[in-house]
């Protein structure tokens, strides 16, 4: 938003601030915009309309549950998808392929909250299934909201082995899980062990594989 939406994002907010019976004070105005002038103000008025028409609790809604309806929904729910798609991708491709998720947040809480996505892969069981859909969602809305990431790709026991052995002309194209621009752009970002040959996939490397028809697209809910 810029200083041109003012007007119209004080009209938003007090129109729904008159919904719940509620009143915004000046100051409390100019703390909501410039916590969400980063987006536009139809945004801030759909965020607006969707509350409106949800929100069962009679009172003014906060900025961070303007913040939820802006990234697509709440953390809980995007914690759940996530581990829904983690869930698909492990049972799809096991613990051989390597892989890139379109979610880095995704990479880490497989990374650092499961141990990797070799040892996830081996050591699931259909019998731990909705257990590790709990764990997953928790741990990811915690990581979520403090912003803990984990770019590159997350290697298979295929690739890790070929680096073991120096067979470094012989790595195998990750899986792309999700939306594959995404999923490129997070592949292309230097990961912190810089685990493949040669360091992370570069940007040019990742488009290549993929108009090559060598990198492989999973479709799963984003």
């Amino acid at each position: 938003m810029t200083e041109t939406d003012k007007v119209r994002f004080a009209e938003i907010m007090t129109a729904l601030a008159e919904n719940f019976g509620a009143t915004v004070s000046k100051p409390g105005l100019s703390l909501r915009f410039e916590a969400l002038k980063a987006y536009t103000i139809d945004d801030v008025q759909s965020a607006a309309t969707a509350v409106l028409l949800s929100r069962k609790f009679a009172k003014m809604p906060t900025v961070a549950e303007f913040l939820e309806y802006l990234g697509g929904g709440s953390v809980e729910d995007k914690a759940m998808l996530e581990a829904s798609k983690a869930l698909r991708a492990i049972k799809s491709h096991g613990p051989y392929a390597s892989v890139v998720f379109d979610d880095a947040t995704t990479q880490a809480v497989i990374e650092y909250g499961f141990g990797g996505w070799i040892k996830l892969g081996n050591e699931l069981t259909t019998d731990g299934e909705k257990w590790f859909l709990r764990d997953f969602a928790r741990i990811y809305a915690s990581y979520l909201r403090q912003g803990v990431t984990r770019p590159g790709v997350l290697p298979g026991i295929i690739e890790t082995q070929n680096q073991a052995h120096g067979f470094l002309n012989a790595m195998p194209a990750p899986v792309a899980i999700g939306d594959k621009r995404k999923a490129l752009e997070i592949a292309s970002a230097p990961a912190p062990d810089q685990i493949r040959s040669g360091g992370p996939v570069s940007a040019a490397e990742a488009m290549g594989r993929l108009f090559a028809g060598r990198l492989a697209i999973e479709d799963c809910p984003s």
